[in-house]
């Protein structure tokens, strides 16, 4: 059961003031230490990949599980999106940016991403920060910016926003406090972001927070289209996930 709000609060001021990280140690593993766990299905999926985009730099920061998550996000990345022809895209609610080498193969151009929970601390002392600053080793133009959205400006063509917190019960699990849960801003300020031409793509986990965010889509009045449930032979979640293209007209 999630703590109290003036607990999480305490907390928050702790965590972001204390800011300072030791650094990120990993063990990255190259493409044919993964292969050899992968299913035929999943071999032939990533063969379909490799003639598309760029992995050869993967194993300079990717772990084995690392290998698969970012193989499922370009792969429904591909598979979703398609084409998108972009200087610098977007990614909402980065995390530690584990996925990042998907993403920039995707695009072949840098991407900046922005994580409110950036000083969350792991079991060695490291941040969230931190780790993505490792992850950010292959691509020296990527920037990860560390606060709220709404603190975010520019125009970008393509947004990727990754499981938002549409409803309080998952923001309280992380620990955040209860006046960060503001679905609706955060929507209208990722729409005035997004360049005119641009595309957002929206991922949900389950089917009631599909709902959800459909009737968050629908109060804005955007121009939307409902992906279904997302799928990819690299899919290592139980839970399934709901996808949305969200077009800002030119």
């Amino acid at each position: 059961m999630p703590a109290p709000d003036w607990i999480r609060q305490f907390e928050w001021h702790i965590k972001n003031n204390l800011t300072f990280s030791l650094p990120v140690f990993k063990t990255p593993v190259g493409l044919a230490q993964i292969i050899v766990d992968l299913s035929p299905e999943q071999i032939q999926q990533l063969d379909k990949l490799k003639s598309k985009y760029d992995i050869s730099v993967w194993g300079n920061v990717c772990t084995q599980r690392e290998w698969l998550e970012n193989l499922y996000i370009l792969d429904i990345c591909d598979r979703y999106i398609g084409n998108n022809n972009t200087e610098i895209a977007l990614d909402i609610g980065s995390k530690n940016w584990s996925y990042l080498p998907a993403l920039t193969a995707f695009t072949s151009n840098p991407w900046h991403g922005v994580e409110l929970d950036a000083y969350r601390r792991y079991w060695n002392l490291s941040t969230r920060k931190a780790y993505a600053a490792y992850m950010m080793k292959n691509c020296s133009q990527c920037k990860y910016f560390s606060g709220s959205l709404t603190g975010l400006h520019g125009q970008y063509s393509l947004i990727t926003w990754f499981l938002p917190f549409v409803k309080p019960e998952p923001l309280r699990y992380w620990g955040l406090p209860d006046h960060y849960f503001e679905p609706e801003k955060l929507l209208n300020h990722a729409w005035q972001l997004l360049a005119p031409g641009g595309i957002m793509f929206i991922m949900n986990q389950g089917q009631e927070e599909a709902e959800i965010q459909n009737r968050l889509l629908d109060t804005e009045n955007l121009e939307t289209q409902f992906l279904g449930e997302i799928t990819s032979q690299f899919n290592p979640y139980k839970q399934p996930r709901f996808g949305w293209l969200v077009t800002k007209p030119l």
